[in-house]
């Protein structure tokens, strides 16, 4: 299964996540800001997901700069 998404998709999921994480991690929007690469991405064209985690962190990424475990293996 090939999963896609368009740059917009993934920075509002990345917003939405900084928003929440944000609350309790201070300063985690101006870190997510210095190593996101949005702009190297084409608006309204749809990416793997593997291309977009390149460019635009979200999820796991953003809780490792928080220091949270997310206990994967």
């Amino acid at each position: 299964m090939n999963i896609t998404m368009t740059k917009a998709e993934a920075l509002k999921i990345q917003a939405e996540q900084v928003s929440w994480y944000g609350r309790i991690c201070p300063g985690l929007a101006e870190a997510v800001a210095k190593i996101t690469h949005a702009e190297a991405l084409e608006d309204g064209k749809e990416y793997p997901v593997r291309v977009i985690n390149e460019h635009i962190p979200r999820g796991g990424d953003i809780e490792r700069l928080c220091g949270i475990d997310g206990g994967g293996n």
